[in-house]
């Protein structure tokens, strides 16, 4: 089963980064953790880590090993594959009164090969409470014209239903990003988009 998020359809353009492993630590000491594959980075969250610093690391056979960390109690580390972060491209205004000043849209395609995916969901996770960005800037919908999207009715932060996916579907997503006005400078990354579903062989 491979599903991920690219800016083109059929697996076209850029692959949009994806988490290959996670390790929650409820007492802290670890210094490696397991991923479905080699991550091209490796991020810790908590807090006052809502940027997720960055760590140094090695992989082999799903074993990522961290070169030079211990984890501590609470810490979210994240195991990153692909190529660049949603809203990478855009930036917005946080201390802007206008509200078009502080918001911004990227459109996503969801591929799902080698599988078929039923009950797909997408929805939203704040990996470091109170900090950096809330799952409440983000708005999803599968409604719109091919280049921008229609929010009507939808709730910030809310999970969307994707339905069912066969092996081979491209799904496009809007997402749309609303910085609330006063929001100081930041380059926030503690906010997790997540992808849930039943897989099924396609034979």
């Amino acid at each position: 089963m491979a599903v991920k998020f690219y800016s083109g359809a059929s697996g076209t353009g850029s692959e949009f980064k994806i988490a290959v492993g996670r390790l929650d630590s409820a007492s802290g000491g670890e210094t490696s953790m397991s991923a479905t594959s080699e991550p091209s980075q490796v991020r810790v969250y908590n807090t006052g880590k809502s940027n997720g610093d960055l760590i140094d690391f090695t992989y082999a056979t799903g074993t990522v090993s961290f070169t030079s960390y211990t984890a501590v109690t609470g810490d979210k580390i994240i195991a990153i594959a692909g190529d660049k972060e949603l809203f990478s491209d855009d930036y917005v205004i946080g201390n802007s009164s206008t509200g078009s000043e502080r918001e911004a849209e990227q459109l996503f395609y969801v591929n799902v090969s080698g599988s078929d995916e039923d009950n797909c969901i997408l929805s939203f996770e704040d990996l470091v409470a109170a900090e950096g960005a809330a799952t409440t800037w983000f708005t999803l919908t599968t409604t719109g014209d091919g280049s921008t999207g229609d929010y009507s009715g939808k709730t910030p932060g809310a999970s969307l239903d994707l339905g069912d996916l066969a092996d081979g579907s491209d799904q496009l997503v809007y997402a749309k990003l609303a910085v609330p006005e006063s929001t100081a400078k930041q380059n926030a990354r503690d906010v997790l988009i997540k992808f849930n579903s039943l897989s099924g062989a396609t034979n």
